[in-house]
């Protein structure tokens, strides 16, 4: 925050941070709709908006998300883009395009879920930058697109063609704890 507070820093809080919210919620979505994109798709999105309110839902939070970085509020910053995390897997779960996929009849409908979850992961990608960036700099390279910043947050990647998707991140392990502990007494 903008204030001098003392730390408690917690290790394992961390780790269940990490793998929970930047692994198992933000860094699954791109997983979970890549898979998808890339076996049944060849890798092109598709160019139709689906839940266009859903888009501009998350989008509309970039100058909320801009103030809370301005006025060093990054954990409220943090909590926000996971708060939106959850509504694009909730969207995700909800419409199901695993089930979907086969129904050939269907297939137009999953590459738009899952193009609308890949632009969503982007979006949120795209609030994380100014704390992730090596994270971003991946993300970037995986989509094929220029780099992240706040005007890029009109843009999208609808209709474009992505990269394979491969893991942006690693889940941290308890041994991985016990190795940054020890490079810190």
């Amino acid at each position: 925050n903008g204030h001098l507070d003392d730390v408690d820093f917690n290790f394992e809080e961390f780790r269940t941070r990490i793998n929970a919210d930047l692994v198992g919620k933000i860094v699954n979505i791109a997983s979970r709709c890549a898979k998808f994109i890339n076996l049944h798709f060849n890798h092109q999105l598709s160019s139709i908006v689906f839940k266009q309110e859903l888009l501009d839902e998350i989008r509309s939070a970039k100058q909320e998300l801009i103030n809370a970085y301005h006025d060093r509020q990054y954990a409220k910053a943090v909590r926000n883009i996971m708060a939106y995390a959850d509504r694009v897997n909730q969207f995700i779960d909800q419409e199901k395009p695993w089930v979907l996929i086969n129904d050939p009849e269907q297939c137009d409908k999953v590459q738009a879920i899952c193009t609308l979850g890949l632009e969503l992961f982007r979006l949120l990608i795209n609030y994380l930058k100014p704390i992730r960036p090596v994270l971003a700099e991946k993300v970037e390279s995986f989509l094929c697109i220029q780099p992240l910043n706040w005007s890029t947050t009109e843009h999208s990647i609808f209709g474009k063609s992505i990269g394979l998707f491969q893991p942006l991140m690693q889940r941290i392990q308890e041994t991985d704890l016990d190795k940054l502990k020890a490079t810190i007494v």
